[in-house]
């Protein structure tokens, strides 16, 4: 989620710009008409990847920019899509640990 306040000026028309290269926005939203904090969810980023974004604000006063800010993106979780037998027995590992302390992984 991409956050920004419009400080002054009343209200604004908000659109938020993102991407790899702060010099060449590849996305954009317009928000519509904001007074304050405003929000914009984004999605279908690279897992781990560095973004810039900056905010511009337009009215009947002018029009204004932000500075350009930076986020890393969240990495994607692993996922286990099944696969062959490999021969582990939770039952057997279980078994193996008891009494000493430890922790079993099983995914299913």
């Amino acid at each position: 989620t991409l956050n920004g306040t419009l400080t002054a000026g009343g209200s604004a028309t908000i659109t938020v710009y993102w991407g790899q290269d702060p010099g060449s926005w590849s996305a954009s939203a317009n928000l519509g008409v904001w007074v304050s904090a405003f929000s914009n969810l984004v999605s279908g980023l690279r897992s781990g990847a560095l973004y810039y974004y900056r905010c511009y604000a337009t009215n009947a006063a002018g029009e204004a920019w932000s500075g350009v800010a930076s986020f890393r993106s969240l990495p994607q979780a692993a996922r286990f899509g099944g696969g062959g037998y490999d021969g582990y027995d939770a039952a057997t590992v279980a078994e193996k640990v008891r009494g000493r302390r430890a922790t079993v992984l099983t995914i299913r």
